[in-house]
């Protein structure tokens, strides 16, 4: 028997439904957006409700969390990659090769230098060559 829990977790109000709420859906778009673009952390849950044209109660209705919201956006994500993977697969059952191709083309398609993200602190990351600062570990290969 379905929860309650269990069919907000799916995204539709009512107990026992399956179908995703065209909010949700929008939630999520917005989401994936501007997580993706900006990061998870430097966007906040009235950005979302904002640029998602929902109400405050809807989105939690749906999302009882920033971290359920969280949640959701990364299993979409993960759910993309893997649909994109098994397309690849079954389009290319008796040729391995080419399914290894394909996918290592899906894989680097994505253009990450155009995109512009923000760091999740205003500090900037050190260079490959900074020096290592007093008391920080180096790793090397072969040593643990």
């Amino acid at each position: 028997m379905p929860t309650a829990q269990g069919a907000l977790a799916q995204g539709a109000p009512g107990a026992g439904s399956t179908r995703p709420s065209k909010a949700r859906e929008r939630i999520l778009a917005t989401a994936d957006r501007l997580f993706y673009d900006e990061g998870i952390h430097a966007v906040g849950i009235q950005r979302v409700i904002a640029e998602a044209s929902v109400t405050r109660v809807t989105l939690y209705r749906h999302f009882p969390s920033k971290d359920d919201l969280i949640a959701a956006y990364l299993e979409r994500r993960a759910q993309y990659d893997r649909d994109q993977i098994n397309g690849i697969i079954e389009a290319n059952p008796v040729d391995p090769r080419r399914a290894l191709t394909e996918l290592a083309t899906a894989l680097t398609r994505d253009d990450f230098g155009a995109v512009q993200r923000a760091a999740p602190s205003s500090t900037p990351l050190p260079s490959s060559s900074a020096p290592i600062q007093p008391g920080a570990r180096r790793t090397t290969s072969g040593t643990g």
